[in-house]
């Protein structure tokens, strides 16, 4: 738990200390004689604290104790200071970044390790993502293509189908039985559910998942140089 000192500098302008020690008596000397305007409630970590904040000459001020002890935190009262601590002085050392044992980027040099991760981001990942980018925009066209085709059969088959019913009609049976070809043709090719051009787009697809098996192996190595890096500095 990180360290309570920044709360007594920025909420705690004013405090309320549930003690009954006289040592403390002389530090709120000050508020002696001030005006109390309001009161609040007092959450801390979704839990309402027993004893409640105030507003004492237009300043706020917190149950110090209170939310010491919800924070698990250290409260000690010695003359005119007051000292909120989360844990011993042992235990206030800084982070040191750790690094998995199974990293393989482990041990090597600060140079190195820049040089392979400017490598990694600029020459692989970028080129990579705006590769899947166009593949992605190029499969689109390739499916809205077959769209279009398949709107250009259906008037196709609505067309066949009016000349055939004008053709007997009129006693052109030769061009009713052109007609009947085509039309059977065109109805073969809209029974087909998959796009004329599927073909090519099975070939991109399979293109657009090479990449991003490429994009996912990058960003881990990037991530595990990354915590190399962070270990030496």
């Amino acid at each position: 738990m990180k360290k309570i000192a920044y709360i007594v500098g920025g909420v705690l302008i004013g405090f309320l200390l549930a003690t009954t020690t006289g040592a403390f008596a002389d530090s709120v000397k000050s508020l002696i004689g001030k005006k109390v305007t309001g009161e609040y409630t007092v959450i801390v970590n979704r839990e309402k604290l027993t004893d409640k904040g105030a507003i004492i000459d237009g300043k706020a001020n917190v149950p110090v104790r209170g939310i010491s002890v919800a924070l698990g935190a250290d409260i000690r009262v010695t003359g005119k200071t007051i000292t909120v601590t989360s844990e011993s002085a042992d235990n206030q050392s800084s982070f040191e970044p750790t690094i998995s044992k199974n990293n393989k980027y482990k041990g090597l040099s600060k140079q190195s390790l820049e040089s392979s991760l400017a490598t990694l981001k600029n020459n692989i990942l970028t080129p990579s993502v705006q590769a899947v980018t166009e593949i992605e925009n190029n499969i689109q066209r390739l499916k809205d293509a077959d769209k279009e085709y398949r709107e250009y059969l259906e008037k196709q088959k609505e067309v066949y189908t009016v000349t055939i019913q004008q053709s007997k009609e009129s006693g052109d049976y030769q061009t009713a039985s052109l007609r009947e070809t085509q039309l059977k043709e065109v109805e073969s090719l809209l029974s087909n559910s998959e796009p004329y051009n599927q073909e090519e787009i099975v070939k991109r697809e399979r293109e657009l998942n090479k990449l991003k098996e490429i994009i996912k192996n990058t960003e881990a190595d990037i991530k595990n140089i990354e915590e190399a890096l962070a270990a030496i500095k």
